[in-house]
């Protein structure tokens, strides 16, 4: 969350305005570096706010599926690849081949 306040700040009043889900995979995940992403995530988490775009290991789904009113709902988060984006320790998805593990959800022209 880039917007000059605390993830915690954000996340709270997200909550409280309805908010169920963010959508993290975005050409500014990596605005405030992976200390700033996982910042996000965890805040989202202490909110109970359900997100997808970035994932904490490879082990945590790239997608996540939603039941609304009886019907199941898909949702999946990617952002293309502009940039140098991070190497961290969060692990992704990214469809095709790739040397590097970023953060976010990414794909690029193969």
């Amino acid at each position: 969350i880039t917007t000059g306040l605390p993830a915690s700040t954000i996340a709270t009043a997200l909550k409280q305005n309805a908010v169920d889900m963010c959508l993290l995979a975005n050409n500014h995940i990596y605005d405030n570096s992976d200390q700033g992403l996982t910042l996000t995530m965890d805040a989202l988490d202490a909110n109970s706010l359900l997100y997808t775009g970035v994932r904490r290991s490879v082990a945590d789904k790239t997608y996540y599926i939603q039941d609304i009113n009886g019907i199941k709902v898909g949702i999946f988060n990617y952002v293309y690849e502009t940039g140098a984006l991070s190497s961290s320790t969060i692990s992704i998805a990214r469809p095709g081949p790739t040397t590097r593990s970023p953060n976010a959800n990414t794909f690029a022209s193969l």
